[in-house]
Order: C-alpha cells, then structure tokens, then sequence
C-alpha cells in the first residue's frame, strides 16, 4: 500500500483487512521516521512512533473483531463564571481513533 498524503493536522488514517494467515511485517516509511512491524505481534495496544514535536505521532494497532460498546457518560464539576457564558466543548474518541467535538454549550448562572 503506497499511502502519499499530506495534513495539517487532526487525524488521518486507513483501514487494512488482512486474511486470517497474517504472517508478514509491516514497514512504514516517511520522512519523520520509519516503523517496522511483524503483524502477528500488533494488538488492540498501540504501537507508536513519535513524528515530531505538536503531538504528531503514527499509531498501528488492530481494532477488536467485536463492538466493545457504543455508549458514553460522564460526569464533571465546572467553575461557571459569575456574569456571562462559560464556553465548554465536549470530545469524544472512537475506538478506531477518529475525534468528534460537539459545538460549544454555554453555561450562565
């Protein structure tokens, strides 16, 4: 798989199924560093290789063969300010990696 492509940021990424057989290694190659892989030996833990400073970062790993679930609670304490809105975002993280941000909800007392 040749994978040429440029960001400026966020999250990029690809899906690859591979045959039940999963002998190989997996080599990636860029101009931030190079990854070597054996196949068998990549699980639901990412392996990462650092890309440089901001963050950037190459994860592999493999995504469970079943939905481990699909629902999202939390709970937080937030300061609201005395007078005017309190701007607060909420982000969630799917299991393959991709980032969702909700528009921003505003709280006053």
């Amino acid at each position: 798989i040749l994978f040429d492509t440029i960001t400026t940021g966020n999250f990029m990424g690809f899906d690859v199924w591979l045959d039940h057989d999963q002998d190989g290694t997996l080599e990636f190659h860029s101009n931030f560093g190079n990854l070597t892989l054996n196949l068998s030996e990549v699980g639901i833990e990412d392996s990462v290789m650092d890309a440089g400073g901001l963050g950037q970062e190459l994860k592999v790993f493999r995504l469970p063969s079943e939905v481990i679930g699909n629902s999202l609670s939390f709970s937080r304490r937030l300061n609201v300010k005395e007078t005017g809105d309190t701007p607060i975002w909420i982000s969630a993280k799917t299991e393959d990696g991709f980032q969702a941000w909700s528009t921003p909800i505003y709280l006053h007392r």
